[in-house]
C-alpha cells in the first residue's frame, strides 16, 4: 500500500514547515516518476539533505503506527514497489549499485596496517656486542674465527688448520702467540 499522504512540492520552506523531526519513511518523485523510497530517523533532516543533493519535484512521508517499527514500514513500502514494478526505484537502484561497488573495492583492497601496531616477528633484536672487560665465551664452532682473529685477520680454513697443528716456525710473523703451539708440541714430546 503506498504512502497515504498527498504529494507535496519539494522545496526547503515547505519541508521545514510541514515535516516533523520523527522517524519514518518517505518517497520522492521527479518528473512524474517515483524515484526513491527512503527511511530516516529524522524525516525533516533527510528530506532537506535530498533537496541539497538531488532535485526531486515532490515528496510525501509516513510515520510508523504505534506498534510498527520504521524498519518494518520501510520494508513494506520497498517490497510493495518491487512487486508492482519489478525492481527498485531508480535512485534506490543507483544507491544499491554504488554500495556494491564500494563493498567490492573494500574486499579487494588490503587492510591498512596500523602504524602503532608492529608484529613481534618484525622486530629484530640488536646484535649483542662483546664486552671488552669480560672474557669471550668459548664456542667450539667459533674456533676458526678466533684463530683468524688471532692471526691478524687471515681466516684459517679447516685444511690449513690441519697443516698448522704442528708448531709453525712463522707463528711469530702471523701474530700468533708462539707459546701456545709450543706448549702443545712440548706436551707431545714429553
Amino acid at each position: 500500500m503506498p504512502i497515504h499522504s498527498p504529494w507535496r512540492s519539494a522545496n526547503a520552506d515547505h519541508v521545514s514547515l510541514n515535516v516533523p523531526h520523527e522517524a519514518g519513511v518517505y518517497e520522492l518523485k521527479s518528473f512524474g516518476n517515483l524515484v526513491y523510497i527512503g527511511q530516516a530517523d529524522d524525516l525533516k533532516d533527510a528530506l532537506l539533505d535530498h533537496l541539497d543533493t538531488r532535485s526531486p519535484n515532490y515528496y510525501r512521508f509516513e510515520t510508523p503506527e504505534l506498534l510498527e517499527s520504521p524498519d518494518d514500514l520501510y520494508d513494506r513500502h520497498l517490497h510493495r514497489y518491487e512487486r508492482e514494478h519489478g525492481g527498485l526505484p531508480a535512485w534506490n537502484e543507483s544507491e544499491r549499485e554504488a554500495e556494491k561497488s564500494r563493498e567490492e573495492d573494500s574486499e579487494g583492497a588490503e587492510p591498512e596496517a596500523d602504524p602503532d601496531e608492529t608484529a613481534d616477528d618484525d622486530i629484530e633484536e640488536p646484535e649483542e656486542l662483546d664486552d671488552p672487560d669480560e672474557p669471550a665465551a668459548e664456542d667450539p664452532d667459533d674456533e676458526d674465527d678466533e684463530t683468524a682473529a688471532e692471526s691478524g685477520g687471515d681466516e684459517v680454513t679447516e685444511g690449513e688448520r690441519d697443516e698448522d697443528d704442528e708448531p709453525d716456525s712463522n707463528a711469530g710473523e702471523r701474530g700468533v702467540d708462539a707459546a701456545e703451539p709450543a706448549d702443545e708440541s712440548e706436551d707431545e714430546t714429553e
